[in-house]
């Protein structure tokens, strides 16, 4: 099964993302919910699950993200401007990840529209990371544009 984590406020982004790749092997996962455990049904309003979760988010820590410590693939669904609010979260997470999932690839996939963002993101969290997590990060992570 194919874990993919969504997080982000951009309902709209979520949902296309979710409804043009819904397979049976895939499971999506909104973080924001208090446990990261908001599994996204086809049978649960998409918009109404990621608005949920964007409720949450400031209450986030790292160490109740296993959800995305242990994904397969990382979408952001992000408006522009407000991507680089997650630069610590990420930093930690990751940091997290390396040392208990430092074998498991990890794909960020984001829309062409904040490629831009998503590199000034990267950078920010890469520049962060431990010597360790920064080694993890630089091999085990890749990228994809969506549409």
């Amino acid at each position: 099964m194919i874990h993919v984590v969504i997080l982000g406020s951009d309902d709209n982004r979520a949902e296309s993302y979710i409804n043009n790749h819904a397979d049976t092997k895939w499971q999506f996962i909104c973080i924001g919910d208090k446990n990261a455990d908001y599994i996204v049904k086809r049978d649960i309003k998409i918009k109404e699950a990621v608005c949920k979760c964007t409720h949450l988010l400031p209450q986030l820590k790292p160490q109740d993200c296993h959800a995305l410590v242990n994904a397969d693939e990382l979408v952001l669904c992000e408006h522009r401007n407000q991507l680089n609010e997650y630069a610590e979260y990420l930093t930690a997470v990751f940091s997290m990840r390396a040392k208990t999932n430092a074998g498991q690839l990890l794909v960020i996939v984001y829309v062409k529209e904040i490629t831009e963002n998503v590199q000034e993101l990267i950078t920010i969290v890469g520049n962060s990371l431990q010597p360790e997590a920064y080694s993890w990060f630089q091999n085990m992570v890749s990228y994809r544009e969506y549409q």
